[in-house]
């Protein structure tokens, strides 16, 4: 067992009387980190992650052990002769060892080798099976149970450039292949999530990039126990990319992606949710984000819920295209009853890049959020492995929010600094707040309504220094800051 070697940079430990612990934690090696997923274990949880950079550096599977409070119990990096060796799914069996799947390449410009893994419970290697493909490397691995197999499908790519095709493994417990597929259609073909269709040994795969056959973003793809496609289908109102799916009767699933408001400018991404039946009828949909930002679904796992009442959908706001941006972003929250009324929302982050890649409803009713964390201010071209545990309520618990390392707020206040305008959102709970700024004599500088959740103020007529913000109203909201004004 290899010890720790990550540095945790802080990590904020509560335990509560009704039995839910919150932290937040940072794992950081002064390397490049990257996450996979975060799976729920009976004494905490584990993390698949990477350290590296693809195509620039090698590229390690590495795993950690994660106690209730935030602890790291172990890591260890998978021992491989192999250039680039990712695990990309992760099982949990009933013996506590781990079923993986993943790549790995001999040398960087090698093909993939499409690979299984079993772990003991202290990250061991029992065996290893490898595949051999024709991708120079592969993504998004999805998995579901089929009968004792179990189906995976991802997306891959036979040279260095954007198209990818979608493939399928039927894979036994032992780490066989039973069969394989490559879908002949050839772009930027992504599936993203797999449903099994109650009643019938098929699939639905939620998928990008066949709109030739739909005319739409989004796909579902019909997939029967040969691995053939057997229908296609649109998904509805236009919404793609990242999507999640799961049941929450026999009769009806969530279905998540990302939404693009037609002709808006600058482009505005929000999340989406809808009620589904079965039939894949929409039955309602939400949108979750702002005007004119960019808010997009974790990456690999945004819809998560034990209690059909305390739903959680998340991802990342302020996204950039850009692998190190400079610019502040948020993991945002947003909890959602089965009508998918927002319960709450709230913002973690902004003093840093954010981005969620997985996060999970966790069986004391809380969260976990987990993503990577780039200080690009401090630590130039590296990245963090961020994890933030909430209670039932958003909340990191014990400490006065000023006092969090990672803020967690219900209202933000963007850019900061400032200039001649500041963007000031509030949590989609509320229907209305006020605005205050204050100098530091504590003169009132700027009091205005907000009656929307985003709104833009001029400031233009405000001189320069720093000031203190409150956003409030009667019905529960309060967050105050500083604001530094400049002008270039």
């Amino acid at each position: 067992m290899k010890r720790l070697i990550t540095t945790c940079l802080f990590c904020i430990i509560t335990t509560l009387a009704m039995g839910q612990a919150t932290f937040q934690k940072i794992i950081g090696e002064g390397k490049n980190l990257y996450l996979y997923s975060v799976i729920e274990i009976p004494d905490g949880y584990v993390l698949n992650a990477a350290v590296g950079r693809y195509g620039l550096t090698k590229v390690k599977a590495q795993l950690f052990k994660i106690d209730k409070y935030g602890e790291t119990v172990y890591d260890k990096v998978i021992p491989t002769n192999s250039y680039i060796f990712m695990i990309n799914q992760m099982i949990r069996l009933e013996n506590e060892n781990y079923l993986c799947f993943g790549q790995q390449k001999l040398i960087l410009d090698s093909t993939s080798l499409f690979t299984v893994l079993m772990l003991d419970k202290n990250f061991n290697t029992i065996w290893e099976k490898t595949y051999q493909t024709p991708f120079y490397d592969m993504d998004y691995y999805n998995y579901e149970y089929f009968n004792s197999d179990i189906l995976v499908i991802g997306c891959g790519r036979k040279t260095n450039n954007t198209f990818y095709q979608n493939f399928a493994y039927r894979i036994n417990t032992a780490g066989d292949t039973m069969s394989s597929k490559i879908y002949p259609f050839s772009g930027l073909n992504i599936a993203f999530d797999i449903l099994p269709i109650i009643g019938a040994a098929a699939f639905k795969v939620f998928t990008f990039g066949y709109h030739q056959q739909t005319n739409t973003p989004g796909q579902i793809i019909f997939i029967d126990t040969l691995l053939e496609m057997t229908a296609i289908k649109g998904i509805p109102e236009r919404v793609y990319l990242y999507n999640d799916a799961k049941y929450i009767d026999e009769s009806h699933y969530l279905l998540t992606g990302k939404k693009t408001i037609e002709n808006s400018h600058p482009q505005d991404d929000q999340l989406a949710i809808m009620i589904m039946d079965t039939s894949d009828v929409m039955i309602d949909l939400k949108y979750f984000g702002a005007a004119d930002t960019s808010d997009y679904p974790s990456l690999y796992k945004n819809l998560s819920f034990i209690d059909t009442d305390n739903i959680y959908f998340g991802g990342t706001k302020n996204l950039s295209p850009l692998y190190f941006p400079t610019t502040p972003s948020w993991f945002v929250i947003n909890n959602l009853n089965s009508n998918l009324e927002i319960k709450w929302q709230k913002y973690y982050g902004g003093d840093a890049y954010y981005l969620m890649w997985s996060m999970i409803a966790t069986i004391d009713g809380g969260c976990l959020m987990a993503g990577t964390r780039y200080d690009y201010i401090a630590q130039p071209e590296a990245k963090d492995i961020i994890l933030i545990k909430i209670d039932s309520n958003g909340l990191v618990t014990g400490l006065n929010d000023e006092s969090l390392p990672i803020p967690v707020r219900e209202a933000i206040v963007y850019p900061n600094p400032a200039s001649t305008l500041v963007t000031v959102e509030f949590s989609l709970a509320y229907q209305q707040a006020e605005l205050q700024l204050t100098d530091i004599s504590g003169k009132t500088v700027l009091k205005t309504q907000l009656t929307s959740n985003r709104q833009t103020i001029d400031i233009s007529a405000i001189q320069a220094g720093t000031y203190i913000y409150r956003i409030y109203n009667q019905k529960g909201l309060e967050e105050t800051g500083k604001l530094l004004v400049k002008y270039y």
